[in-house]
């Protein structure tokens, strides 16, 4: 994964795209203390409070997609910047 793309939907607004942060997680003495045998990365992104259909793309070097995420609200309550990772399935 080389880079991951926020997309979504404002109210009355086409939709928008944002890069988000990638944290790649390499150490070996902490992957090999967590058991973990490839580095994993994470990524970081945030989208206006009013954003609806939220997805993420992550893509390769070329720029081909690998995978795309959608993201659900969690329960009622709860902040509207808040998400759960759903992957597509």
């Amino acid at each position: 994964m080389r880079r991951v793309t926020l997309s979504y939907r404002l109210p009355n607004v086409s939709r928008r795209h944002k890069q988000a942060a990638l944290i790649r997680v390499r150490d070996p003495r902490t992957l090999r203390e967590a058991n973990i045998r490839k580095p994993f990365g994470y990524f970081v992104g945030a989208v206006p409070a009013r954003a609806r259909n939220v997805s993420a793309e992550a893509r390769n070097s070329a720029g081909a997609m690998l995978d795309r995420f959608n993201f659900d609200r969690l329960a009622a309550g709860k902040p509207p910047d808040r998400f759960i990772l759903t992957p597509k399935g």
